[in-house]
């Protein structure tokens, strides 16, 4: 199996942390996000991980992932211009050969799910569609589904087929054909109204030509897609505890429930609840919460809730 990854976003909703790196790599429960993202796909033991990325995210994801996974072989994709997910995808093409099932991640997905599921549910099936049941589904991409397969898949509307919401993971038997011919129809049909070309207009194109793709649901899936959502998916794996660097310095400082320090972060009469604060920061005085203070922060101006990127001085 080959998994691929788009990174190659602008990362315009985690601003002003994606200015200083992808979003992928931004702290969380004192790991990286993209380290929760792989763990799950690592338990099966892919033949390769094609990362697709930008210019701007080309030098940090092909030094620090072999780096960080020395035992997983990657692959990289370019894509220059941000012309969507489905144009992502189709970067990756001429690293798809015959044969190969590919797993699709969004880089701004954490889920938990075994996938070792995947092989039984496409014993009678091209590919599947990952979800999970939402409160809101107009303000989602939906499946719509009968007799267990996917009829349809129906973005934002006002009035939504079914509550199962896509969710950004998919996985295809024949994934030189999904590509080379289903993503092949959404760029050649040309960019939408939005300037994009979309992934899940391939799989409606399957759907048309007769492939049969199926839904499987999530339990329980973070989006680390905004600064609000990061801060929510660091509550939820911390689940009230505190986890705290190397050299953390605590003068005068208590650390509250779901915060996250990173290395040689020096806190001088501090109270922080709820937030992610980088390494190499210095923060006095002050009462935090409900923050993402980026790396080699100083910070001393009054306030309690803040979102600061990197090599910044506040004062």
């Amino acid at each position: 199996m080959k998994v691929i990854i788009p990174i190659a976003g602008r990362g315009t909703r985690v601003r002003p942390h994606t200015y200083a790196k992808p979003k992928p790599f931004l702290p969380l429960a004192g790991r990286l996000a993209i380290d929760y993202l792989l763990e799950p796909i690592l338990r099966m033991k892919p033949e390769e991980i094609i990362i697709v990325h930008d210019l701007i995210s080309k030098n940090d994801v092909k030094r620090i992932l072999p780096k960080r996974y020395p035992h997983v072989k990657f692959q990289f994709a370019l894509q220059v211009d941000p012309l969507g997910t489905g144009h992502a995808i189709y970067m990756a093409k001429d690293l798809v050969k015959e044969g190969d099932d590919i797993l699709i991640v969004y880089s701004d997905e954490i889920f938990f799910k075994d996938l070792s599921c995947v092989k039984e549910l496409t014993k009678n099936a091209e590919g599947i569609i990952f979800g999970i049941e939402v409160k809101d589904p107009e303000h989602y991409g939906v499946l719509a589904v009968e007799n267990g397969k996917i009829t349809a898949v129906v973005e934002k509307s006002k009035n939504p087929p079914s509550n199962l919401a896509n969710r950004g993971v998919f996985y295809f038997k024949n994934g030189l054909e999904f590509i080379s011919k289903y993503v092949k129809m959404v760029i050649d049909k040309g960019i939408n109204d939005q300037g994009e070309y979309f992934l899940t207009d391939a799989f409606n194109f399957m759907i048309e030509d007769g492939k049969t793709l199926v839904a499987e649901k999530f339990d329980v899936i973070l989006d680390t897609g905004t600064v609000d959502k990061l801060l929510k998916a660091n509550a939820y794996l911390l689940d009230g505890k505190v986890v705290k660097g190397e050299n953390v310095n605590l003068e005068l400082s208590y650390l509250g429930k779901n915060v996250t320090v990173g290395d040689n972060t020096k806190l001088i009469n501090c109270t922080v609840n709820n937030s992610i604060i980088g390494s190499n920061t210095v923060i006095e005085g002050l009462t935090i919460k409900d923050s993402v203070i980026g790396n080699n922060v100083y910070l001393r101006k009054n306030g309690n809730s803040y979102n600061i990127g990197d090599n910044c001085t506040i004062s």
